[in-house]
């Protein structure tokens, strides 16, 4: 009897730890901040990589004044954080709060059943980011595991892979390529790396076969103000491409073999963004206007008008146009219709008391906002046509130019029932261009309601009658 009442205590005794551990490795916060939201967004997002990931206002992991520095952290923000605020209805990386255990609190949870989630850091639910991380750290077993038990409501979701830098770019790795290029050794390293990126894949691929993964390629991250100019040759920088090259066509190649999977350019991206003319000593950079009197300069500093921090990261306005290329790329090879987000967005995150000029100045309410000037009213169009078949139309801004930054919105209502029912459509463009797509919609009559803002939140709307024959 002795015995069994010892281990009924035993038993009792683990039950109870493993309650706790679960308890303290799932934290979510409650309070006031800008993210703890509310409503959920629509399609659930997991995001496994490094410190570009890593929530820049996790009080837990790091120092509380994190990126930024204590003067500028307010201000500060991260890709995902970006789109938690200004888009929360759309992607949802799981609520704000702190979880994961430390390595000994890990160890156990994991002996007694549990995840084992480590390490303990303040972020969103489903963002795995760790600072620090390589391509050997990106543990994507703990989201497997959610997928695994709700593969439902993760069959609409998006799973994105962003890893790399801390495995391939450190310094001297960079100092290693200018001079030999792709030799074999990197050539081992860029292997072993997509190959940790080819086995999470697979393992998140083996617990759902619908839920759509995005790998984002390597970043350039010689090319930053940072860095810029220690390679100055053409040769050199050539042959730290060819590196990079490697990397991001094995990881096309990933993509390319999955149905569900897209790549997310990032070299090309950040050079079109960044980048005038040029390489070497005879590049030009570009700097970023937000609509304001300042521009985002190609140079380093906490301040947010500097393209990348004091510790090397990006800043907010980088992150936040990281954050619309991902968006639209989105948008464009799955469909997801997310509303990319607006200079004036962006802007009042990096300088919401208007203090550094980045914003668009303040108007008066008197001051007219955008309108939209159609060619046609009523448009009957066969459905197989549809791509090509909507009219252009003009949205122009209260003195008569072209918007330069505009969001446009599709809400479809008609008479059939679950068409009514359908998520609206978000396209986007520059005042002309829209696209149906055949496949999303059915025969029938329908009101199409687009929306355009201006980069100073103003709105306008019109109505088009639309009949797909």
């Amino acid at each position: 009897m002795q015995v069994l009442i010892g281990a009924v205590a035993v038993i009792g005794g683990a039950l109870a730890l493993r309650i706790w551990l679960d308890m303290r490795a799932r934290a979510p916060s409650e309070g006031a901040s800008e993210f703890h939201r509310r409503e959920p967004g629509r399609i659930p997002l997991a995001v496994l990589g490094d410190s570009d990931s890593h929530a820049y206002h996790d009080a837990v992991w790091s120092d509380p004044s994190g990126r930024g520095g204590i003067e500028f952290h307010d201000v500060t923000y991260q890709w995902t954080e970006i789109l938690a605020v200004k888009r929360p209805g759309e992607l949802d990386p799981g609520r704000w709060g702190t979880w994961g255990l430390g390595p000994k609190g890990s160890l156990l949870q994991s002996w007694l059943g549990g995840s084992g989630r480590s390490p303990r850091k303040m972020d969103f639910e489903r963002v795995y980011a760790i600072s620090g991380a390589g391509c050997d750290g990106l543990n994507p077993q703990w989201l497997a595991a959610a997928i695994a038990a709700d593969p439902e409501h993760w069959s609409a979701g998006v799973v994105l892979v962003r890893i790399g830098i801390n495995s391939l770019l450190r310094d001297w790795q960079i100092e290693e390529y200018a001079a030999t290029g792709l030799s074999p050794e990197s050539s081992r390293s860029v292997q072993h790396c997509v190959a940790e990126i080819k086995a999470a894949v697979d393992l998140i691929r083996g617990k759902s076969s619908q839920v759509a993964i995005a790998l984002v390629g390597l970043f350039d991250e010689h090319e930053t103000p940072e860095l810029t100019g220690r390679w100055p040759e053409d040769e050199q920088l050539a042959r730290i491409g060819e590196v990079i090259d490697d990397f991001d066509s094995r990881v096309r190649e990933i993509a390319a073999a999955d149905a569900r999977a897209v790549f997310i350019e990032d070299r090309e991206w950040f050079a079109q963004t960044w980048i005038k003319s040029g390489q070497g000593s005879g590049r030009e950079d570009r700097t970023f206007s937000l609509g304001g009197s300042r521009a985002v300069g190609f140079s380093q500093g906490d301040q947010p008008y500097h393209l990348q921090l004091g510790d090397g990261h990006g800043g907010t306005v980088v992150n936040g146009l990281f954050a619309r290329h991902v968006q639209r790329t989105l948008n464009q090879k799955l469909g997801l219709g997310l509303s990319p987000l607006l200079d004036a967005e962006i802007a009042d995150l990096a300088d919401p008391e208007g203090q550094f000029g980045l914003a668009p100045a303040k108007t008066s309410q008197s001051e007219s906002g955008p309108r939209i000037e159609f060619s046609v009213s009523r448009l009957e169009l066969p459905w197989q046509d549809l791509p090509a078949g909507l009219p252009d139309f003009q949205a122009r801004d209260g003195s008569g130019g072209d918007l330069s930054s505009t969001a446009v919105a599709f809400a479809l209502n008609s008479e059939d029932s679950a068409m009514a029912r359908a998520a609206p459509l978000w396209l986007f463009g520059d005042g002309k261009d829209l696209e149906l797509r055949p496949e999303r919609h059915r025969r029938g009559k329908y009101l199409v309601k687009i929306q355009v803002r201006d980069r100073l939140g103003r709105r306008a709307e019109a109505e088009l009658d639309l009949r797909i024959n």
